[in-house]
């Protein structure tokens, strides 16, 4: 019996367990805020800035997607990963068209507001902009985002790519990440990338913000619970920050990341008429629309 009892206890331990591992590049120096997507189409895991990862509850034999700016993406099985080597691909990225920037008059495209944001995900979203303006306003400058976070400092990566003749993204055109750290509330960040002196290309531009799961960006609090027999307990809980707000939006225009990127379908929110959800009832059969904005200059 006892036997029997020990078998059930380590089955689960055989079939999920912590995957731990490291990212390098092929000189062996490590590669930091590696996306790790599992095939089990969860949102993903970063690496820290040492290239070291830990994956929890994942089965052995699972899947992992690995995709990093500049470096090509690589796909392995959980037994593999104790050290990912990934190969520099910077040689295949779209060619940035380089100018001279006036940056004299400016503009900005998707502007919004944050008085009216209900919805926010911790996932990596972005939409493409290809502005009548261009012509006019040829540069990317800014790119600014709402975020709602419980730290000061949480860490993000912003995505600048190029977008394929069907619209979808396409590749990174800045052959780095682009780290942007954001204040804690519900709040905007401004992040200038002039210094990239990046043209916007004749099918557009993608622009993404990625949360990066990373211990840093855990929030850890306490939470109050009732137990089955009545009883109040406690328990710490840990949330990865920030969020990314979103607005209703009559059309499909954002692209979401898990092992490759896509777009969702309409929003639905349960009772949409019940009073307690009168908030959120603007959502309903709506599609999510990414909060970010983009200045262009001359």
């Amino acid at each position: 019996m006892s036997k029997m009892l020990l078998y059930f206890v380590l089955f689960p331990t055989l079939i999920a367990a912590q995957i731990k591992g490291r990212v390098i590049d092929e000189h062996g120096d490590p590669i930091a805020y590696v996306n790790i997507f599992p095939e089990s189409g969860n949102d993903g895991f970063s690496a820290e800035a040492d290239g070291t990862f830990s994956i929890p509850n994942h089965k052995p034999d699972e899947k992992f997607t690995f995709s990093a700016v500049g470096f090509k993406t690589i796909t392995l099985q959980g037994i593999d990963v104790n050290e990912v080597v990934m190969w520099d691909e910077t040689v295949k990225l779209r060619e940035i068209v380089v100018g001279k920037a006036k940056r004299k008059r400016s503009k900005q495209i998707d502007k919004f507001g944050t008085s009216g944001i209900r919805v926010y995900i911790n996932q990596t979203a972005g939409k493409v902009f290809n502005p009548d303006e261009k012509s006019e306003y040829p540069f990317l400058t800014e790119v600014t985002f709402n975020s709602k976070s419980e730290i000061s400092g949480a860490k993000v990566n912003i995505r600048i790519m190029s977008v394929n003749e069907n619209g979808e993204p396409d590749l990174d055109l800045v052959a780095k990440n682009i780290i942007a750290s954001v204040p804690k509330g519900d709040r905007k960040t401004t992040v200038n990338i002039a210094e990239f002196n990046i043209e916007i290309p004749q099918n557009g531009i993608f622009v993404a913000i990625e949360p990066l799961k990373i211990k840093e960006n855990l929030y850890t609090t306490v939470v109050v619970y009732e137990s089955i027999s009545g009883d109040k307990k406690t328990r710490e809980v840990s949330v990865q920050q920030p969020y990314f707000g979103f607005l209703p939006s009559d059309e499909n225009n954002t692209w979401y990341l898990t092992s490759k990127w896509s777009k969702r379908s309409r929003h639905k929110v349960d009772d949409s008429g019940s009073l307690s959800n009168v908030m959120m009832r603007k959502y309903h059969d709506k599609f999510l629309e990414s909060t970010i904005s983009i200045t262009i200059s001359n």
